[in-house]
């Protein structure tokens, strides 16, 4: 499927789930998610996964995903997407750690953010395909996409736990990620050109990968290197300007997120 298909099903897929299920808004705040409970708090998170081989659950004070050897497919992984959509201005932080992640997995996790239009974007964590030599254990990554750009940044490192944080300030998206008692900006994008960024954003804390992925150029590589990978998120906190919280589940299949970076 095409970028631009998947986009347009996304929009339409945003109006029937969303549009008609949000209840009331509230103005300036701050939501924490500990992750402490036995369950997930379903007035904040919907969970997913594309099979049973990608799995996500709450335990030991941690909101921990899976993805496991025998996972096949073109695109699979999971996550959880938020019951609740954010306005205005914004900012997320959020903890992450490593159970399992063997150098070069092929796997990706972080923060993402999306609105009916086609923009959208993440902070998070890359490995490198199974077959790569240069920087084993990753990257700390912005992608920010606007139409059909996309505006990447990428660092090399080798923590197997941090923190990360994306800030919304008008039109201006911008990804972070702790170093030395200090924020680093990993990347940011202005969307006033395009006026693309939609007002109201949903937010989701994933992990995925790719058997097989089309580079800009039309070669495939082969990401996923078929060991298991285990991920957590931990003390997430987010300030707002307005949020809407919505009467049913948004659900939004996991596949459509996957296909969006």
């Amino acid at each position: 499927m095409k970028k631009s298909e998947v986009t347009k099903l996304l929009a339409l897929t945003w109006l029937i789930c969303v549009c008609t299920l949000y209840t009331s808004v509230s103005h300036a705040g701050t939501i924490s998610d500990h992750f402490d409970g036995a369950s997930i708090n379903a007035q904040l998170w919907q969970p997913w996964s594309d099979s049973q081989d990608q799995w996500i659950r709450q335990e030991g004070g941690q909101l921990k995903i899976g993805i496991n050897a025998a996972s096949t497919g073109s695109i699979f992984g999971a996550g959880v997407n938020s019951n609740f959509q954010l306005k205005g201005d914004f900012e997320i932080v959020v903890d992450y750690s490593f159970a399992k992640w063997p150098d070069s997995n092929g796997v990706r996790m972080g923060l993402r953010y999306f609105g009916e239009s086609a923009a959208h974007g993440m902070i998070m964590r890359i490995s490198p395909d199974k077959n790569a030599t240069i920087n084993p254990e990753g990257y700390d990554s912005t992608n920010f996409i606007d139409g059909s750009y996309n505006n990447v940044s990428m660092s090399p490192t080798t923590v197997t736990s941090g923190r990360f944080k994306l800030k919304r300030v008008g039109s201006v998206m911008a990804g972070y990620y702790f170093q030395d008692n200090a924020w680093v900006l990993r990347g940011s994008h202005d969307y006033s050109v395009t006026n693309a960024l939609s007002d109201w954003l949903v937010i989701n804390l994933s992990a995925w990968s790719h058997t097989a992925l089309q580079q800009p150029d039309g070669t495939y590589v082969y990401p996923f290197a078929g060991q298991d990978v285990e991920v957590a998120f931990d003390n997430l906190q987010i300030t707002y300007d307005k949020i809407e919280y919505f009467s049913s589940p948004v659900r939004i299949p996991g596949i459509l997120l996957l296909l969006l970076d």
